[in-house]
């Protein structure tokens, strides 16, 4: 698509977005046309934009930067940005009942207020296959007062069949073949999340059977605290390579990870508060945004 200006009117920034999301970046999409995007516009400002992408199958794609193609290689520069106008986005939704990813359905809905933006172009397009990627919507400095809120939802049982899948093509390029990943979860009186993780592979010659049980704590402020693990399995020489990594076992008892922490590495992430996990036969998060 060419635009002759950015942003334009909200078709335009409909038909880029559609573009956008349809070429995708670090994941393949199904069903792009089924997105309903509406945007409305007040001057530069984004009044509402509102993405439904109920029934829309994506397939993220895990990629190894260490082992990519052409490192050593100079990168091409990026071009210089010719203009940069700063707007707001009043209100954005995105919510999906259920998207699917990798087949597997999750419900999602998330909003975000009051989130600076801007309206960038440059010179030439990042992909000079694909004009559009000549503007973009710059969001990478949340205001203080950007607000929002998340939830998901999805069968417990799907959990690890989703890993599975994830994981399947970067391990066995460390010749590893993952066979089965069943993952199980209920929540105690006291609000602690109880993982019970079954799983099965095989390197070159070794197969093996592994059982983790997982107790975590997941804190309004976004800290997950592993409050138990144990790992055990069947086969011998599994059994005893466990045996010699029981102080790293006994490490990562009480450890705690701050999600608000990592988040702080990208800017354009606000602070999660107010964070609520249930666990049965479903798995559900929620949390409040900024």
């Amino acid at each position: 698509m060419i635009l002759s200006s950015w942003p334009g009117d909200a078709s335009t920034v409909e038909r880029w977005l559609r573009a956008m999301l349809s070429a995708g970046d670090g994941f393949r999409m199904d069903g792009s046309d089924r997105i309903r995007i509406d945007v409305a516009l007040d001057g530069d400002d984004i009044e509402t934009l509102d993405l439904i992408a109920t029934r829309v199958n994506l397939r993220p794609e895990l990629v190894d930067e260490s082992s990519s193609p052409g490192d050593g290689a100079a990168r091409p520069s990026k071009p210089a940005e010719i203009e940069r106008r700063p707007a707001v986005l009043r209100h954005g939704r995105l919510s999906a009942d259920p998207v699917r990813v990798h087949r597997i359905p999750i419900r999602i809905d998330a909003t975000l207020d009051r989130l600076p933006i801007a309206w960038v172009r440059y010179e030439r397009p990042l992909d000079p296959h694909r004009p559009e990627t000549a503007f973009t919507i710059d969001a990478s400095d949340p205001a203080r007062d950007t607000v929002g809120s998340l939830s998901a939802t999805m069968r417990t049982s799907d959990v690890g069949p989703l890993l599975l899948t994830m994981m399947r093509p970067a391990v066995a390029a460390q010749g590893l073949r993952l066979h089965r990943l069943d993952i199980a979860a209920s929540q105690d009186a006291e609000g602690r999340i109880l993982i019970d993780l079954r799983g099965s592979a095989r390197w070159k010659l070794l197969a093996a059977r592994v059982r983790a049980g997982i107790t975590v704590r997941v804190a309004p402020d976004a800290v997950v605290t592993v409050e138990r693990l144990h790992v055990s399995s069947r086969n011998i020489l599994v059994a005893v390579l466990l045996r010699f990594a029981r102080a790293e076992l006994r490490d990562a008892e009480g450890r705690s990870y701050d999600l608000n922490g990592d988040l702080a590495k990208d800017a354009a992430l606000p602070r999660l508060r107010d964070v609520r996990v249930t666990a049965g036969e479903e798995i559900s998060v929620s949390a409040r945004l900024g």
